[in-house]
């Protein structure tokens, strides 16, 4: 699979946008949002983090379980490719996160994040927050899962590429 728009997901990758609100005191921006519903389901509470990937290193590998456990990304600055793959089939989907959006992964489903801006000629940090839902404190709720398929590189590859190019036509 080939970078696809998350409502084309066929793992259940979520996007929600930033929500900003600014007046004369200030700017609030929403990074997350849940219903009720949604709070119903973190039976074991959530966890917000801040994290940093340094040039040419990643985070993940592993996917959460119950049902319940999943896992948002919300970008900050760098450059970051999301990689997810289905636990069962191994069928793999590509993500450049963007600013501003937050990206849903749901339990059962592997991930890494990949800072690349030295692909983009950039040797900053990657600044993302994350939000657990669940508690690592009181339980992890994770397994390894080490993200192969045969065409992962290409796909990467063919993705960066594509990126830069649409980088250079904007400008």
């Amino acid at each position: 699979m080939i970078y696809i728009e998350p409502s084309q997901s066929k793992l259940g990758i979520k996007i929600n946008t930033l929500e900003v609100y600014a007046n004369t005191k200030g700017v609030l921006q929403v990074a997350f949002r849940y219903n009720p519903s949604d709070l119903s389901k973190m039976a074991n509470g959530m966890q917000v983090q801040h994290e940093n990937i340094l040039e040419n290193q990643f985070r993940g590998n592993h996917y959460h379980y119950p049902d319940f456990a999943g896992e948002e990304f919300f970008l900050l600055k760098g450059y970051a490719l999301l990689i997810t793959c289905d636990v069962n089939s191994e069928n793999f989907e590509l993500y450049l996160l963007k600013e501003r959006v937050s990206y849903f992964i749901p339990a059962f489903v592997a991930h890494k994040v990949i800072n690349i801006g030295s692909k983009f000629g950039s040797k900053e940090d990657v600044e993302f927050i994350i939000s657990k839902h669940y508690n690592h404190s009181i339980e992890s709720l994770q397994t390894p899962f080490e993200i192969f398929h045969k065409d992962l590189e290409a796909a990467i590859d063919k993705l960066i590429t594509k990126s830069k190019n649409e980088k250079l036509q904007s400008n």
